[in-house]
């Protein structure tokens, strides 16, 4: 599950999550102010995890794409 977060002192929110290796990421930095959205994204990037573990393609490649994608696949 995804964790939505704001470090003390800092204007954005992060999230931190287990990719589709397994891999714990942490303090990612979100583009968000607002709790809610963040929250939103950090669904959205869960939601494409799975879908990499099953083989499938990403739902929402242009929101998650930066957060999972190799940097070449998402230029």
């Amino acid at each position: 599950m995804a964790t939505v977060y704001q470090i003390t002192g800092r204007s954005c929110y992060y999230m931190q999550f287990t990719d589709a290796t397994g891999q714990r990421r942490t303090n990612v930095r979100t583009p968000f102010r607002a709790r809610q959205l963040a929250q939103q994204l950090a669904s959205q990037v869960e939601r494409d995890v799975e879908r990499q573990r099953a083989g499938l393609p990403l739902l929402t490649p242009e929101h998650t794409g930066t957060y999972l994608l190799p940097e070449q696949d998402h230029q």
